[in-house]
């Protein structure tokens, strides 16, 4: 007997052929190794590789240990199929958390000790016994008698990959047709080998000592290049619709549209099928450009569209969030759709008005201060005299009040745009004390040098400039300041605390800005105090009052700068001045 055939018979040919085109499919699929399931799927494909190869090879080989030995490597290929298959259904359909799951992991133990049995059994024969080998057909059967463990063995594989089979099913019949032809293809490529080896198990067959699973694998590999290359099947994956069902995002009264990582519909929850005048199924696979008009950065910020629904214009501030599975893999991004017509047109309104009105206001108090210093000079009549100084007076301040909003306004447009810097909280209310308004006043400033604040410094010069010219307005005598901070310098914020002794700003006032809104019955003197409290805001901080009959303190919480920066500002310290003394430690 010849120990390796001389020919090629046609039965080895197609188990090669099986093996090859899963060769081939997996190089395909390594592109993909990212998406869920791909992993396992090309497991999966590597074990069908090595039983065809190993099988057709077998079939050349008439001795009977070299063939068992092959035999032992389709065996152990044969374990490996079923369970890879179940982990890659349960991550495409959006179950990957199952996978981590201790049952998984002890079923993932059934192909390990599959292994093991395998590669013992010559020893220990608790898989088969008996082996032979018989000529089939020019071939080189096998014929042996299975073991009870064998039959596990199959049954295990089998009813593994029977659930993924079931699993990928449930897709085609709730998921629409974004799915059905890809998950369908795969679903039903598992039958071919799956009956095959169900005949040779039990011997239903003509000829036993042949597994036709090796040529089954055929159509396997062909339903599956089907779905995979023919079809990209991950391009549009089940396991993004899931997860966005567990959102519930029908109870959400916002527009949402959920995608796919290539920008493709994937759902549309009722309020986007009214926004948009779309079925939920007519919308699905289509480009998200399609839908709303224009594209969409799935990683961007501060986007909107204008949308026409109901024969209006509607504008929408489009807010983007990644989607992702139980196991915590992106699948997908969500879209929600804030409608912000109203907020928009009355953002717009409070533009045109405050430009217009700042111009108009501007001039025409500079024209009605001009003709009243005129008309001042030219009136001998003191008690005129006086009337016409305390009108040019309030003029002053009007206009004075404008350039201030404009600075303020300007101010805070320059903070959005710019990173923030490192401020020496020190120097700069120095440099606030020398300023022509404040410089005759006393103010006791007890502030380490080494403190640096993470701010605009531009914006947090206005604050504390605002902060101190409003205490200022409700003091009938010169006060005095106390500037403080406070706060662990390993915490985030610092508490700046800046106190006015000898005079306090009313609690009318201070409850106006407290509570954010001015009434008829409930408003404030000024804009000052506005200006603090959203600035610290901006600064990305918190403004708190207390007051009683002679002093008041306001603490202003900002966001200190990291220990780095906090290092060089001591180093610019040491360079332009003296160090902080130790008694100075925040």
């Amino acid at each position: 007997m010849n120990v390796v055939s001389s020919s090629l018979p046609w039965l080895t040919l197609a188990a090669f052929a099986s093996g090859g085109g899963a060769l081939a499919l997996i190089s395909y699929l390594y592109r993909y190794r990212g998406q869920p399931g791909v992993r396992w799927f090309i497991l999966a494909m590597s074990a069908v590789t090595v039983f065809s190869t190993s099988y057709g090879v077998g079939l050349l080989v008439f001795d009977p240990l070299v063939r068992e030995a092959i035999g032992t490597v389709t065996w152990i290929a044969l374990a490996w199929m079923g369970v890879p298959f179940l982990a890659f259904a349960l991550a495409y359909t959006g179950r990957g958390s199952t996978i981590r799951s201790t049952p998984f992991r002890l079923l993932l133990g059934v192909p390990v000790l599959i292994t093991v049995l395998a590669a013992a059994n010559p020893a220990l024969g608790l898989l088969w016994s008996d082996f032979d080998v018989v000529r089939v057909f020019g071939h080189a059967g096998a014929e042996y008698a299975l073991e009870p463990l064998a039959y596990v063995t199959f049954t295990m594989g089998t009813l593994s990959a029977g659930v993924a089979t079931l699993l990928l099913f449930e897709t085609v019949f709730s998921y629409g047709p974004l799915y059905r032809r890809e998950a369908a293809a795969v679903a039903l490529s598992a039958v071919p080998p799956g009956i095959a080896g169900f005949v040779w198990l039990f011997g239903l067959g003509p000829v036993p000592q042949f597994n036709a699973m090796a040529v089954a694998f055929l159509p396997h590999v062909a339903l599956d290049a089907y779905a995979f290359v023919g079809n990209n099947m991950f391009d549009s994956r089940p396991a993004t619709r899931r997860a966005a069902e567990r959102t519930a995002i029908d109870d959400i009264d916002n527009p949402i549209v959920v995608l796919d990582e290539g920008g493709l519909v994937v759902r549309l929850n009722a309020a986007a099928e009214s926004l948009f005048d779309s079925d939920d199924a007519d919308a699905v696979g289509a480009p998200v450009a399609d839908l709303i008009g224009r594209s969409i950065d799935l990683d961007g910020t501060d986007q909107a569209v204008t949308i026409r629904s109901d024969g209006r214009r509607r504008e929408y501030a489009v807010s983007t969030s990644p989607l992702r599975d139980s196991a915590g893999t992106r699948v997908g991004y969500t879209l929600v759709l804030q409608d912000i017509t109203v907020e928009r047109q009355r953002e717009q309104r409070l533009q045109v008005l405050n430009r217009t009105l700042r111009h108009n206001l501007r001039n025409d108090l500079n024209v009605v201060h001009g003709y009243l210093e005129l008309a001042a000079e030219r009136i001998d009549d003191e008690g005129i005299e006086s009337t016409l100084e305390t009108a040019e007076e309030t003029t002053t301040e009007l206009m004075e009040l404008g350039t201030k909003a404009r600075r303020f306004e300007q101010a805070v447009a320059n903070e959005r745009q710019s990173d923030r810097e490192t401020v020496v909280l020190s120097d700069l209310i120095e440099e606030l004390a020398t300023e022509p308004s404040l410089d005759r006043h006393s103010i006791d400033v007890d502030v380490p040098r080494s403190l640096a604040l993470e701010s605009d410094e531009r914006l947090l010069r206005i604050v504390l400039r605002n902060l101190l010219e409003s205490c200022l307005e409700y003091a009938d005598e010169a006060p005095t300041f106390e500037i403080r901070t406070s706060g662990h310098p390993s915490s985030e914020f610092s508490h700046v605390e800046v106190r006015m002794l000898g005079a306090a700003i009313p609690d009318h006032e201070i409850a106006v800005v407290e509570d954010g809104q001015e009434t008829a019955l409930n408003h404030g003197s000024g804009m000052g105090l506005w200006f603090v409290k959203w600035g610290v805001s901006t600064l990305g901080g918190d403004v708190t009052f207390e007051t009683d009959e002679s002093e008041s303190t306001i603490t202003l919480q900002l966001p200190r700068a990291d220990e780095g920066a906090d290092r060089a500002s001591v180093d610019a310290a040491s360079r332009d001045g003296d160090l902080p003394d130790a008694e100075h430690a925040d």
